[in-house]
């Protein structure tokens, strides 16, 4: 393949992977937007990349390009709450997918700003990663890794969490 034509293609996947967020409330999407359609798409992002959906997650945001297509999507669910002597703060766990001609395009780190900036001020948020490359992210972000478990005899799972600076060292007692 010719540099010229390599330049071509990736100037053209840089173009299918321009997205919007939109966020998971039925009367927002602009009615050019098949509202059942984006579901089945981002159910399908999930299914095919191997990363599970829990029964009590909620869809929470998708990055859609100007073709409809979903190129990401960011899952939710509340798992609790910590209290501690003065107030309540709710733990949500969130997962996230991203189409693979999407990979390493930004997708995931807009998802992810965009849930933290909703959620960071009164709340825990925290993640489970298979994915390395994911692990680094996070830790920039400001996620502390709090665990870490083998599961399948070889691959692991790691535990991050994003805590307000004011309740840090009491939640990791």
């Amino acid at each position: 393949m010719s540099r010229i034509n390599k330049i071509a293609n990736l100037f053209k996947v840089a173009q299918e992977c321009e997205c919007d967020i939109s966020y998971h409330n039925e009367e927002e999407y602009d009615e050019d937007y098949d509202f059942d359609d984006i579901l089945s798409q981002a159910s399908k992002l999930f299914d095919n990349s191997g990363i599970r959906m829990m029964y009590k997650d909620d869809f929470y945001s998708f990055c859609i390009n100007d073709l409809g297509e979903v190129l990401g999507c960011l899952v939710y669910h509340q798992d609790g709450t910590y209290e501690d002597d003065s107030d309540a703060y709710p733990i949500y766990y969130f997962s996230i997918v991203t189409s693979n001609k999407c990979n390493k395009k930004g997708i995931a780190t807009r998802l992810i700003s965009d849930f933290i900036k909703s959620h960071k001020s009164h709340s825990i948020i925290k993640s489970e990663t298979y994915n390395r490359g994911l692990d680094t992210m996070l830790e920039r972000m400001g996620f502390i890794e709090f665990d870490e478990q083998v599961s399948n005899g070889y691959q692991s799972i790691k535990f991050h969490a994003l805590i307000p600076e004011h309740i840090k060292s009491s939640y990791l007692e």
